[in-house]
């Protein structure tokens, strides 16, 4: 429900594991588990270019971060 401006974008979280998922359109452009560990399954962090009208579903995470860079 939170807006994020436009950028690149390095993503990451405290939260054990969940579901990053990002669309342009109907683009899929990120489909993550993302975690703050890493194992054969997820990875620790996403760096991506965010821009008007992407559309972000975070599921099963109490914390994403978004550094700007």
């Amino acid at each position: 429900g939170k807006d994020i401006n436009a950028g690149k974008y390095k993503i990451t979280t405290t939260s054990s594991s969940g579901n990053l998922i990002i669309y342009r359109g109907q683009n899929l452009l990120v489909n993550e588990i993302l975690s703050n560990e890493r194992d054969d399954y997820s990875v620790t962090s996403v760096t991506t270019t965010l821009k008007s009208g992407d559309r972000i579903y975070i599921s099963g995470l109490n914390k994403v971060s978004f550094s700007k860079r």
